[in-house]
């Protein structure tokens, strides 16, 4: 999906504010607090919640939020949550009406953030600019965002002076996995769950990081590796997993999860 743009800055900046304008305000709802425990995100916001709250919530919870770190779109819905706190930008926040991440504490299903134009006026003049997983190549300057985790879309300029605003979703079919091994301690041939030949995965102990996808192979294993940390555990039984390629290239993002950075 595109925006078309006239090639004046003040045109472009009407433009983005008419597809922000299209979705859930976010006016003064700002993030006040972020606290990061195991694989669990807390967050509040200054805005006291107005909605029915799930039956799973406490009250001595009821102000908060959380996100899951287990997956490489959690952490990049983290980031965006570091980048509106540090640029001072309003957030809403859709609830999924459970609390899945942790007991007690509700989990936000989406997450918008207050376009990068609409605080200028507001004593901040930084824009977020998504880069490459090689956090050299850049892709574009975002002008909206909407959705979370592997939802999350970015409305972003690729060059100066284009006439359209690019529609990307960078998070869009990947997914963390698990890692198996053909070895009690983590070692030889490797498989994953998964058989998404069309997917691209990551595990921070494989691939330094990296994205990877699978071939259709076999391997029988006897350990593995969970989406983060060093710790190797063993297999309550053998079973039959999908050979990986470390060889992935993400249309958007490169050999490795995008970054953003304010600037």
């Amino acid at each position: 999906m595109n925006f078309t743009l006239n090639t004046l800055t003040a045109s472009v900046l009407a433009a983005t504010s008419l597809v922000i304008s299209a979705t859930a305000g976010a006016s003064d709802n700002k993030i006040t607090n972020i606290k990061v425990d195991g694989d669990t995100v807390h967050f509040s916001t200054s805005h006291a919640k107005s909605h029915t709250l799930p039956n799973c919530v406490t009250s001595a919870n009821d102000q908060q939020w959380t996100l899951s770190l287990t997956s490489a779109a959690g952490k990049a819905s983290y980031t965006l949550l570091v980048a509106a706190m540090t640029d001072n930008r309003s957030i809403s926040i859709i609830s999924a009406n459970d609390c899945a991440d942790s007991t007690g504490y509700e989990r936000a299903q989406s997450i918008e953030v207050e376009s990068a134009s609409q605080q200028s006026g507001a004593g901040s003049s930084k824009l977020m600019t998504l880069y490459q997983g090689d956090g050299v190549t850049k892709v574009g300057t975002i002008y909206s965002i909407t959705g979370a985790g592997q939802n999350t879309v970015f409305q972003l300029l690729r060059n100066e002076g284009d006439k359209w605003l690019d529609s990307v979703g960078p998070h869009s079919n990947t997914s963390a996995a698990y890692i198996y091994y053909e070895n009690s301690d983590c070692t030889g041939d490797i498989g994953v769950d998964d058989i998404d030949t069309s997917k691209y995965y990551i595990n921070e102990n494989y691939n330094n990081g990296n994205f990877f996808s699978v071939n259709g192979g076999s391997v029988w294993v006897r350990s593995y590796h969970q989406f983060s940390g060093d710790q190797c555990f063993p297999t309550r039984q053998h079973k039959n997993k999908t050979i990986v390629n470390p060889n992935a290239v993400h249309p958007v993002c490169g050999v490795a999860p995008c970054q953003i950075r304010t600037q």
